[in-house]
């Protein structure tokens, strides 16, 4: 029973992710959604109490999804040269948010910006990759590639960076026609944490 309970469940995330990400938010229905699902608009109803609630879970679901190859990443395993994994950790970063069309429409559309959940959303994401990048960066330090004195500080200032970027990859849409320039960007990045490093 459990099972069917949750496969009916998953079969309406597929479905609403694929039309949220076709129509936008503010065209979509749930009865297309419904529609689409082969599903009655009550089976909708059961899991989720409205519009506003399939897509948050919809959202969430795609930035788990960027977390998950993240993780991978940052818990994988030992690398003698850290500048050239975090050059991975952007590169997948990037990538993987270029096919979360769906938290695109968030970070265009104002009003879903302030859904309290979706605020509470886009925090947590934030604050997972400030800790993701500190400690990539402590790690570097630690292996004395990287001259750093306020760790906290530099992953900071290196989100930022990437914040700015997402928008950029907004506007290309396409994640290899912005490939090249991320990588030059990223890379005078990386070289600026290793210059004036200190050997002891």
């Amino acid at each position: 029973m459990n099972i069917r309970i949750d496969g009916t469940r998953e079969r309406i995330l597929k479905v609403a992710s694929r039309i949220f990400a076709r129509f936008g938010y503010q065209k979509t229905t749930v009865d297309e959604i419904a529609e689409s699902a082969n599903k009655a608009k009550g089976s909708i109803y059961y899991y989720y109490k409205s519009k506003d609630d399939l897509f948050r879970d919809v959202v969430e679901h795609e930035l788990n999804q960027v977390k998950a190859q993240l993780d991978k990443v940052v818990n994988g395993p030992e690398e003698l040269d850290y500048g050239k994994k975090l050059m991975q950790y952007v590169n997948i970063r990037m990538k993987a948010l270029s096919k979360a069309v769906n938290y695109h429409q968030v970070i265009r559309n104002n009003r879903l910006q302030k859904n309290t959940f979706i605020s509470r959303l886009r925090k947590q994401f934030d604050l997972y990759e400030l800790q993701s990048l500190r400690c990539l960066l402590k790690k570097g330090v630690q292996c004395k590639q990287f001259n750093i004195g306020d760790v906290n500080l530099a992953a900071s200032a290196f989100y930022v960076t990437l914040k700015g970027l997402d928008f950029s990859l907004l506007l290309n849409q396409r994640y290899s026609e912005f490939k090249n320039d991320l990588d030059r960007i990223t890379f005078v990045v990386v070289r600026g944490l290793k210059d004036n490093r200190k050997d002891s």
